[in-house]
């Protein structure tokens, strides 16, 4: 995990380990519109990669939604 400034805001960035394929994402953008991520995530964040034993292709669209949501909430 570490941190970035984005326009002034500080963003947390994470890794995934999704099926063998590292995914890195900010935490905002896995929790804010993702019920199964606020609950597996609501103690904290791992000091090491996350590892969810998912197909990395799939993961990688869903991850693009997520996005592409985050950003329109930002508008």
């Amino acid at each position: 995990m570490y941190f970035h400034l984005l326009g002034g805001e500080r963003v947390v960035a994470v890794a995934l380990d999704v099926g063998g394929t590292t995914f890195t994402t900010s935490k905002n953008t896995l929790v804010a519109n993702s019920t199964y991520f606020k609950s597996i995530f609501r103690d904290g964040w791992p000091d090491d990669d996350y590892f969810l034993d998912r197909d990395p292709k799939t993961f990688e669209l869903l991850l693009k939604l997520l996005r592409a949501i985050t950003q329109q909430c930002r508008r």
